[in-house]
């Protein structure tokens, strides 16, 4: 039993990171992550924006855009995915498999203390995924008032 335990960790151990594991996490690691982990991407930094401080990955190919968000800290707070049409299902089996459904095309999770929502728009000719921290308060359980 407790070798079984120990397989199963260590098969976990070894899962690759989605983007939802970037939100909290610094520009400096998210880098080495998409590095090792997503080496089909490529970053673009050739356009520069004065108003949002992102990174940005392409893959060329596969028609897959990555925009990082992150703060005036260097912490990621939210990351855009786009995909090429033809994935569309792929993406909507695996998010609902991954996370809670909370509507059409909209999941949640809890990722290191904080609820993240994730959208999916279907476009015309992509779709985009979006996870970002959830701006709606949650009740702590005791929410008597004084």
């Amino acid at each position: 039993m407790r070798r079984t335990i120990l397989i199963f960790l260590a098969l976990f151990t070894f899962i690759k990171a989605g983007a939802q594991d970037f939100i909290g996490l610094n520009e400096p690691r998210i880098k080495v992550i998409m590095s090792d982990e997503r080496s089909a991407l490529t970053i673009d930094d050739k356009v520069k924006n004065e108003v949002y401080r992102y990174l940005k990955y392409t893959s060329g190919e596969e028609g897959e855009t990555w925009i990082i968000f992150l703060d005036e800290k260097g912490i990621c707070n939210g990351i855009r995915i786009t995909y090429g049409k033809d994935r569309i299902e792929e993406k909507r089996a695996e998010l609902n498999s991954l996370h809670k459904r909370e509507g059409i095309d909209s999941w949640v999770y809890r990722s290191r203390g904080k609820l993240i929502n994730i959208d999916l728009k279907d476009e015309t000719w992509f779709f985009t995924v979006t996870y970002k921290i959830s701006q709606h308060r949650e009740k702590s359980g005791d929410d008597r008032t004084a």
